[in-house]
């Protein structure tokens, strides 16, 4: 998550960030258990591929970096994170106004 602070590196700003990161998340959370968007092992695989394309090199390679340092559980949430807002996405209606 990028700081939203000014320049002046207030960190003042950071509670408030975390706390609609936090808001965010649980939205989305809602959104993926009332449409049924459950996470597949598909879903984690294709992440995984796809994170190993732009760094060339394996998914294997990818997923034993994120398991030893725990960064395999922050992987799953961004995916979650995506595949809701893929859903969010296409089911939207959007009409156009001309002024």
């Amino acid at each position: 998550m990028r700081c939203s602070c000014g320049s002046t590196g207030n960190v003042t700003e950071f509670p408030r960030a975390a706390q609609e990161g936090i808001e965010i998340g649980l939205m989305l959370g809602k959104v993926a258990e009332s449409e049924s968007l459950n996470l597949t092992d598909t879903d984690v695989e294709a992440a995984l591929a796809e994170r190993a394309a732009e760094e060339r090199t394996s998914p294997a390679a990818i997923r034993a970096v994120l398991e030893s340092n725990g960064g395999l559980e922050a992987l799953r949430n961004r995916t979650q994170a995506k595949k809701v807002l893929d859903f969010l996405r296409s089911s939207a209606i959007i009409e156009e106004k001309v002024v």
